[in-house]
């Protein structure tokens, strides 16, 4: 986990110096069959989420829009007149761009300068004002919208990436089954019928699914 993150840091410009095991605020990890399954955060900040075969989210909790819907009202309008203020240092073309760009980075396999929904965020102050942030969302797949990337313009980097269908793939160690306690090579079965007892192949080490 930490070293695809460190990976992603990397290609998107994020805070390296974040990104260490001495900077893991949580850590969430459980035992699926083709790896570990949960998440992990540094120094409260980078968030990265994993199913079993890969990267699945991301998100900097410090510039991505969710921190905007704290019952804190205060803090709430602070950071929102702090983004109203601020420079932006994109337009929606080099947002999306950049948006695209990231994603071909890592290799996600979309078109990835025609989204199928793009947005810039707006928010109505109190003098009554639209104002248009520094903030862009774009997504591709459709009705399902299986990816997902926002871009922030005053750090001009990724803030948040969801996907269903194209997890960033990761590798389990060599030695996974041998740290969980099991054989070398275990067969991982489900039970179909009871009496009499019948099982179907749920994954076979010598026969893994094809990648």
């Amino acid at each position: 986990m930490v070293s695809t993150a460190q990976g992603i840091a990397r290609t998107w410009h994020l805070d390296e110096e974040v990104i260490l095991t001495n900077q893991v605020t949580k850590f969430v990890a459980r035992p699926k069959i083709l790896g570990a399954e949960g998440y992990i955060e540094f120094a409260d900040r980078y968030h990265f989420g994993y199913i079993q075969i890969g990267l699945e989210n991301f998100y900097d909790d410090k510039y991505e829009k969710g921190i905007l819907g704290s019952m804190d009202f205060a803090k709430t309008d602070k950071i929102y007149d702090q983004w109203m203020h601020a420079t932006n240092m994109l337009t929606m073309d080099s947002a999306r761009k950049l948006a695209g760009d990231s994603l071909k980075a890592i290799g996600v396999k979309v078109d990835y300068y025609h989204p199928e929904e793009s947005h810039q965020l707006t928010y109505t102050w109190k003098d009554g004002k639209k104002y248009y942030l520094p903030y862009y969302g774009f997504k591709w797949g459709g009705d399902r919208f299986n990816d997902e990337i926002h871009v922030s313009g005053i750090i001009g980097r990724p803030v948040l990436f969801s996907t269903f269908y194209h997890p960033i793939r990761i590798y389990a160690p060599t030695n996974y089954f041998d740290l969980l306690g099991l054989p070398k090579n275990p067969i991982f079965v489900k039970q179909i019928t009871k009496n009499p007892p019948t099982y179907e192949v749920v994954f076979d080490p010598q026969n893994p699914p094809k990648k």
